[in-house]
């Protein structure tokens, strides 16, 4: 499908649409196994959250177990939907891999645990973030890195 822009400067629109109430509760869910990663020993819950954002990046977020949690939750509270584009909400999900890869790799992998503590520390207020006040980050940055590229490539036509 044909990437087109919204008002000209913001972010490509993928054309697939995802709930953004669902994200919102699986922001939340996110969030509860950050919790547990940070403050008990079952780092082990990184491993989980790791596998699941590698099937959101590599087959999309409808395959993922914890948005189809999500969505479940979502139609039990009869929560109205409201559509929003998949792209961003996509790369949010990779930065999800990055991040708890990242935090195996320097915690139970490497014993980094200062660096661990802060990179599920930051992954957890993202995550919480989009869980509680509807804000993804990963979404954010996508955003303004669209709007930066699409602006540098106006400034060369």
């Amino acid at each position: 499908m044909q990437t087109s822009y919204v008002d000209g400067d913001s972010c490509p629109i993928s054309g697939r649409k995802v709930n953004a109430k669902t994200a919102r509760i699986n922001g939340l869910i996110v969030t509860a196994l950050l919790v547990v990663a940070l403050f008990t020993p079952f780092r082990w819950v990184l491993a989980i959250l790791a596998a699941d954002f590698f099937i959101k990046v590599v087959f999309g977020l409808r395959p993922s177990p914890f948005c189809w949690l999500s969505r479940t939750l979502a139609g039990a509270l009869h929560l109205q939907p409201r559509p929003v584009d998949e792209a961003p909400k996509r790369f949010a999900a990779g930065l999800g891999l990055v991040f708890s890869t990242g935090g195996l790799v320097l915690g139970p992998l490497l014993s980094q645990w200062p660096a661990y503590y802060v990179v599920v520390g930051v992954f957890t207020a993202c995550a919480a973030l989009e869980g509680f006040a509807g804000i993804c980050v990963g979404c954010e940055i996508y955003q303004t890195v669209a709007r930066r590229r699409r602006q540098a490539g106006l400034a060369r036509t």
